[in-house]
C-alpha cells in the first residue's frame, strides 16, 4: 500500500481498500498510510483513505492538513459569449485562401 501512494497509482489503492487491507499499518517510520499520502501531497488518495475508514492522526487533525472526505463540486465559469470577438466570415475566408 505505501508502493502504491508513493507512485501515486490510484487503481492499486482502490483495489487494495477493496480486498480490506488493514488501514492502521505503519511503516518502519511509523508513519499512517493517511500521513504518507499527506506527505506526499496526494490528496485524491487521501480522500478515498479516510472515506475507506483510515485512522487520521490527531496532530493532523489539529494542523487541518487532511482534506475532508467529501467530494469537491466544482463550478462551471458562465458561458458569456456577448463579449467574445466577432469577426466576419468573409474575412476568415479570404485569410485561408491567401
Amino acid at each position: 500500500m505505501f508502493y502504491a501512494i508513493k507512485y501515486n497509482k490510484v487503481e492499486m489503492v482502490s483495489y487494495l481498500l477493496k480486498k480490506g487491507i488493514n488501514l492502521e499499518i505503519k511503516d518502519n517510520k511509523g508513519s499512517t498510510l493517511v500521513q504518507e499520502a499527506t506527505r506526499r501531497k496526494r490528496p485524491q488518495l487521501v480522500e478515498m483513505l479516510i472515506a475507506s475508514g483510515a485512522p487520521v492522526a490527531e496532530e493532523e487533525k489539529k494542523e487541518k492538513n487532511v482534506p475532508k472526505a467529501k467530494p469537491k463540486v466544482v463550478q462551471e465559469a458562465p458561458k458569456d459569449r456577448q463579449n467574445e470577438r466577432k469577426i466576419p466570415k468573409t474575412y476568415l475566408l479570404t485569410k485561408l485562401n491567401d
